[in-house]
């Protein structure tokens, strides 16, 4: 049906469907038939970040015991996952870098003649960790199979739903710890920070879809923002981790492309991250204590119409 609540669902036959079917479309993109595995481990990848947020908003509703053991389950798979693809993200990552305006032989013959040697030295490491992990395929079919191991137990999980005051407390406590975390990125800037809050920010946008039906155009716009802020955040994460490469085999590289290659790194960064810190402000603006009763408001007036609306307008 889609990745949010619909008005004549119960709040747990919602969870346990939208889990079903992002458990139903991860599995399919491991199917280890698949002719483009590393396309399809990212896309189970995003399937995991939407149940993890999933997860987040109804922490509360379900049973303690549970939540842990599945959220660690996800986290754990995911980040399976993540040390096959991430060695792909790199190539793909200097592939960007390599097709900007700049890097051509007729503004910069150096980088350019040095291209093919770099990319050459990045694709024989993906080549080694890819290794080290033993077969790909053998790897994602075990996954797979957990997940759908995973999928038949759903209707076992014991959600207690009351109202709408979990999922607008989680919701408006996961947009806080977005919000703190742009405001302490850019307060003291580190790798790790910005990809914090990346985190976070990828939380918010999938639980803004969650929400998007109960309050259709403040939730598409927040999530459409917040789409935008996490693909500028996450071509920083993978120029860093590309840079920490290069540091990593600078013995391998010729000094002097590799020295301008991360030159341009940082300067790519500066743009990236000067544009997150402008839209996130715009997506961060709302008071979260606003948010909290903006969302228990507008959902309790989508399923009851007859209900007066009490809100504080924000945009």
């Amino acid at each position: 049906m889609g990745y949010f609540f619909e008005h004549n669902e119960s709040v747990p036959t919602a969870i346990r469907r939208i889990l079903a079917e992002q458990l139903d479309q991860a599995c399919r993109e491991l199917d280890t038939e698949n002719a483009n595995l590393h396309d399809g481990i990212h896309s189970a990848r995003r399937c995991f970040k939407k149940i993890q947020s999933l997860l987040h908003l109804i922490r509360g509703d379900l049973d303690p015991n549970v939540y842990d053991i599945e959220e660690n389950r996800f986290k754990h798979i995911g980040q399976q996952l993540s040390k096959i693809r991430d060695s792909e993200a790199i190539i793909e990552a200097y592939d960007r870098l390599n097709a900007t305006p700049s890097i051509t032989p007729e503004h910069d013959e150096t980088v350019y003649r040095s291209a093919s040697s770099l990319k050459a030295t990045l694709e024989k490491q993906r080549d080694i960790n890819t290794s080290i992990q033993g077969d790909v395929r053998t790897v994602v079919h075990k996954l797979a199979q957990e997940l759908k191991d995973t999928k038949s137990s759903l209707e076992l999980w014991p959600i207690a739903h009351k109202d709408i005051s979990t999922i607008a407390k989680n919701f408006s406590r996961n947009y806080k710890k977005g919000r703190k975390a742009l405001k302490c990125v850019y307060a003291s800037p580190s790798i790790k920070g910005f990809h914090n809050w990346r985190k976070k920010v990828k939380i918010f946008e999938h639980q803004c879809y969650l929400l998007k039906k109960c309050w259709p155009e403040f939730m598409e716009q927040k999530a459409s923002d917040a789409k935008s802020l996490e693909s500028l955040l996450g071509q920083d994460h993978d120029l860093s981790v590309l840079r920490e490469t290069l540091n990593s085999k600078s013995s391998q590289l010729d000094s002097d492309s590799c020295d301008e290659v991360k030159k341009r790194v940082q300067q790519r960064q500066l743009q990236l991250r000067t544009k997150a810190h402008k839209l996130g402000k715009k997506v961060y603006k709302p008071h979260p204590m606003t948010m909290m009763q903006n969302v228990s408001a507008h959902w309790k007036y989508w399923k009851n119409p007859r209900r007066s609306l009490f809100i504080e307008i924000i945009h």
